[in-house]
């Protein structure tokens, strides 16, 4: 009877415990503050999106942010406000491709008074900027207009787009050589693409890109298997050969994932292949090629850490005097974070007595620096964390818990730095 009440009691303290934490987290994230968070990630890609880089195309995605944010509180001024900033910005940039059309049609305009012909590329900035505009305000007077004066020149551009087209689909059709054929098919895709974009009812450009698309799609599968053969044989230079020539040929969002992801494969196995030879600088080499195409980059960051260690215990090993004289540099200089880490990897290593007591007195030392810091480093992030930059304030409490994992309530600064991080985050 006892052991069930105990159950019951256990039970019931784990229940209340689980709900007041969820109620807990939801007060900490109201949706006055859910409204807060969104506007300020909007603000932020607003003034490097729109305002320091001028690219209109990303404007929705900034300006559904402050959406997002208005779902949670409808009169929040500040989403309000740079909602019609960027209204105000496309209006702008309305005007702005209506000049830059203008302007081009006035050049092929004037080449055909002097009976001449005209550039082509001032004809393609011409339908480009027409279309952009008709893009951004479908009922535009103006752009529409200029849309029933260019047809002429909208069929002229695209006949010849068609006929540059079949110059390299007959190469494509003829050549012997897989990579050249591999490199005509990704030119003419591209050529049928570009026609589509002026004329999407194109029926010619239609037909023959299906079949140019048919054959990418069947050689992106055979070069995707061929890679992963020698990535997992271990043959880095062929693989990296073959991931060029899909490179090539990459034109989809999904072609351009499966790239990214075979690139990372590629390296990051070579990079453990070198670490477990003992390679580390082939290794860290081929480990940074990895990060640059990581999707997560947890992993390959563990990796790098792994080779670093190993590394850094080679060299304890290989030089004792050294390092130890560059540790007491270390607490001299009071670089106690560093001083931890090093001392750290040194009593890993080393095997006599003599030498890990001389390593746990100037631990002692390192420990009571690292009072010092710990709070200079939890004071930082509290800070950063009133200032809204949690990403900044979760790499302090990082710090701090790496220190000491249960200093004051660093925990629970971070795990709210993190929930509002990933809220942000989660609009990208």
């Amino acid at each position: 009877m006892n052991k069930l009440k105990t159950l019951l009691t256990i039970s019931a303290v784990l229940i209340f415990s689980s709900c007041f934490r969820t109620f807990f987290l939801n007060l900490r994230l109201d949706h006055d503050d859910k409204a807060q968070i969104l506007a300020i990630k909007g603000i932020k890609l607003y003034e490097q999106v729109i305002v320091k880089e001028k690219k209109f195309e990303e404007s929705l995605k900034v300006r559904r942010y402050f959406e997002h944010s208005l779902d949670f509180n409808p009169g929040y001024k500040t989403a309000l406000l740079y909602i019609a900033h960027i209204d105000n910005f496309r209006s702008t940039m309305i005007n702005q491709s209506l000049a830059t059309a203008k302007k081009y049609k006035r050049k092929i305009d004037d080449a055909a008074a002097k009976k001449q012909q005209p550039d082509t590329s001032d004809e393609e900035e011409m339908l480009t900027a027409v279309d952009k505009t008709l893009k951004l305000d479908s009922g535009n007077a103006e752009a529409l207009i200029l849309h029933k004066e260019t047809a002429e020149t909208r069929i002229r551009v695209c006949t010849k787009l068609l006929s540059r087209a079949q110059e390299v689909k007959k190469k494509f059709e003829t050549s012997a050589n897989t990579a050249l054929k591999d490199k005509a098919a990704a030119e003419a895709r591209d050529l049928y693409y570009r026609i589509l974009l002026f004329d999407p009812k194109n029926k010619q450009a239609g037909n023959e890109i299906s079949g140019i698309a048919s054959y990418i799609k069947e050689r992106i599968k055979i070069l995707e298997t061929e890679a992963a053969k020698y990535i997992n044989d271990g043959k880095t230079a062929k693989a990296e050969e073959i991931i060029s020539s899909l490179k090539v040929l990459t034109d989809t969002d999904n072609d351009r994932l499966l790239f990214r992801r075979m690139s990372y494969d590629l390296y990051y196995n070579a990079a453990r292949q070198k670490n477990s030879a003992r390679d580390y600088q082939a290794a860290l080499r081929y480990a940074e090629k990895a990060a640059q195409y990581a999707l997560d980059t947890r992993k390959i960051s563990d990796l790098q850490n792994n080779i670093q260690v190993s590394i850094r215990q080679k060299q304890l090993t290989a030089d004792y005097a050294k390092t130890l004289t560059r540790l007491d540099a270390m607490i001299s200089a009071e670089k106690w974070e560093s001083a931890q880490e090093l001392v750290n990897d040194m009593l890993s290593g080393v095997k006599t007595p003599e030498k890990k007591n001389e390593l746990l007195s100037r631990k002692k030392s390192i420990d009571t620096g690292l009072v010092g810091l710990i709070e200079t480093l939890y004071e930082s992030g509290v800070r950063a964390f009133n200032d809204e930059d949690f990403k900044k304030s979760i790499g302090l409490f990082n710090r701090v818990q790496r220190i000491n994992g249960s200093y004051k309530d660093t925990a629970d600064y971070l795990s709210r730095a993190r929930q509002k991080q990933e809220l942000l985050e989660s609009f990208d």
